[in-house]
């Protein structure tokens, strides 16, 4: 007597290549309410109440300041 049913769906198969490279993470954290977090906080928005919003004007002058804000999130 033969207890298996048949079956009804299809065997999916993926190939999966794994590379000889490493690839490293590197996480920074600033924890809540730190004093590291605050005065971080506070040389963002002092570098971004720097920015002259006020000269733009056309393209190339918005270009300039998304340059100067990308440099005060990267380098505060």
């Amino acid at each position: 007597m033969e207890l298996r049913c048949p079956l009804d769906h299809v065997f999916l198969i993926i190939k999966v290549e794994i590379k000889d490279v490493n690839i490293d993470i590197m996480v920074q954290l600033i924890k809540k309410d730190s004093d590291e977090e605050k005065n971080f906080i506070k040389l963002l928005r002092k570098g971004i109440m720097c920015l002259n919003t006020s000269a733009i004007t056309d393209k190339d002058n918005l270009q300039a300041i998304i340059i100067q804000m990308a440099s005060v999130f990267e380098d505060p």
